[in-house]
């Protein structure tokens, strides 16, 4: 007789989190299967995204784990809403023989009682519920329910923020999908980047991310920042010069060319609500560089001027980034240097003169 755990939920779209609580629950019940199963018409929530884009990441996102299957059993049935005990009869019948658990966020207690035949659903399955910090249940629902509480790892991670564009910790191939298919937030930046800009974006962002995994850092973070880093660009008198004068008064001696970086810095801190300050400092600098950078606002520096569209071949700078993230920004630092020189750029600000001191030794 094996451990099975139901996954049920909109997975709109699936998030590191939706991972986490799966592989503990699995790793604390010893089970040998979780079958994550996505909604088609969930009772409590509205997801935009049609069922087969839902499924598609998560199926994308769970490919390289042996111990994860995708159902499509909702997707493919009739139902005007999905209710958790017609999935558990199903699953009950097709796998008699097997102890079968069904996972439950911590935030969904409160509201079992108000389930479709929640005392049938807890003799047919064992409940599990993950356990979150500072979390209240009520006990009476965990008693009366039999659930078994999971304790393990917590993750910030929420669909919401994804869709938002607030935080996107998925996988790159998810926020790759997302990419392709114009999910979510990617109408949205169309506001802020024209089609090449926000082309250049992507690339950047989905270089950040490598660079970081392979640097053993948060590539959803350094997505995200790669993603935003240029939304200030399209910005135009006299909007740029208030902004600059209101909020960046110091750097308004800097060349216009500048000026992109603090404003797309203000529009991810006000239009899209970015509170993470490492995010932010990528953003302020990606262009110019400065002193005491941030390794984060390395790796959106070098991958905003190496990424691999960029019209040269920048194949070995990206190789030293994803081999050290600080030795490659160094290169990278250096390159571009030369290319202002061989260009006739100017470079005379303070915030690139820093820099260069500093790294370069100039």
């Amino acid at each position: 007789m094996a451990r099975i755990i139901l996954f049920g939920g909109s997975f709109d779209p699936i998030h590191h989190g939706h991972f986490l609580m799966a592989n503990q629950a699995r790793e604390q019940v010893q089970a040998a299967q979780v079958i994550f199963i996505p909604a088609k018409n969930p009772r409590w929530k509205m997801p935009k995204p049609n069922g087969e884009h839902r499924y598609e990441m998560l199926r994308r996102y769970l490919s390289a784990y042996d111990w994860a299957v995708v159902s499509r059993y909702e997707l493919d049935g009739h139902a005007e809403i999905n209710y958790s005990i017609d999935t558990i009869r199903f699953f009950k019948e097709k796998y008699p023989h097997d102890e079968l658990f069904w996972l439950l966020g911590a935030d969904q207690v409160a509201k079992f009682h108000e389930w479709k035949e929640p005392e049938n659903i807890s003799s047919l399955v064992q409940l599990l519920v993950y356990a979150r910090p500072r979390n209240s249940f009520n006990q009476a629902i965990v008693s009366r329910y039999h659930m078994q509480v999971i304790t393990g790892p917590q993750s910030a991670a929420s669909s919401s923020a994804i869709r938002d564009c607030q935080s996107l910790q998925t996988s790159l191939v998810v926020l790759d999908y997302i990419q392709d298919n114009f999910l979510y937030y990617v109408d949205r930046l169309g506001r802020y980047l024209d089609e090449k800009r926000r082309d250049h974006s992507f690339e950047v962002a989905k270089l950040a991310y490598q660079i970081a995994v392979s640097n053993q850092m948060d590539g959803s973070q350094a997505y995200l920042a790669g993603l935003l880093h240029d939304i200030g660009k399209n910005v135009l008198p006299p909007q740029r010069e208030k902004i600059m004068e209101e909020y960046y008064p110091y750097y308004l001696r800097l060349n216009k060319v500048n000026y992109h970086q603090f404003i797309g810095e203000f529009l991810a801190k006000e239009d899209f609500k970015i509170q993470d300050e490492e995010v932010l400092k990528a953003i302020r600098t990606h262009n110019t560089g400065a002193a005491n950078m941030r390794p984060l606002q390395m790796i959106i520096y070098a991958a905003d001027k190496i990424e691999p569209t960029r019209g040269f071949d920048s194949r070995s700078l990206i190789e030293a980034c994803l081999r050290d993230y600080y030795g490659g920004f160094v290169v990278t630092l250096s390159a571009n240097r030369q290319f202002l020189i061989s260009k006739k750029k100017n470079f005379d600000n303070p915030l690139t003169k820093a820099c260069f001191k500093q790294y370069l030794k100039e």
